[in-house]
């Protein structure tokens, strides 16, 4: 949690401490404290618009036939979650930086044996503004996309 404080007339910003071995970094302030408790984030309709926008838009069919997806992994679009999956999202949560500049929503998907990273921006106008990283079963990145 971040502390404002007024001194004299200057907005001074409190940083958190440092996490402590075993905490997870890069945490998002701005998500919800229900975000906060678990590693994997939650599903959202905007992350996962996102995901199967890549997954079939016609405006994709390049980036797909490079990686060998097909539009039938849509169907198989699946959120990472705590009891499943927490080794891979604490991973994502430790090597994959969220851009500070707005406040995004993000999640972790797989599909077709990748692993999805959408970041969206939460503001109706800009919508159209996301992020979409794109990681192989061995968790290399393969391509990175807006979308």
């Amino acid at each position: 949690m971040k502390v404002l404080v007024i001194m004299a007339g200057t907005w001074l910003v409190l940083a958190p401490p440092s996490p402590k071995p075993g905490d997870l970094a890069g945490r998002d302030t701005a998500r919800s404290l229900l975000a906060d408790t678990t590693i994997c984030p939650p599903d959202g309709p905007d992350t996962r618009r996102a995901v199967v926008k890549f997954l079939a838009s016609s405006a994709f069919a390049e980036d797909r036939t490079e990686l060998g997806l097909t539009i039938a992994d849509t169907a198989n679009v699946r959120v990472l979650a705590d009891s499943t999956d927490a080794t891979t999202c604490q991973w994502f949560r430790q090597e994959v930086t969220l851009p500070a500049d707005r406040p995004r929503d993000w999640a972790y998907y797989e599909a077709g044996g990748f692993y999805f990273v959408p970041m969206v921006p939460r503001c109706d106008l800009c919508l159209r503004h996301g992020a979409l990283a794109i990681f192989d079963s061995t968790r290399t990145i393969r391509k990175t996309l807006g979308i």
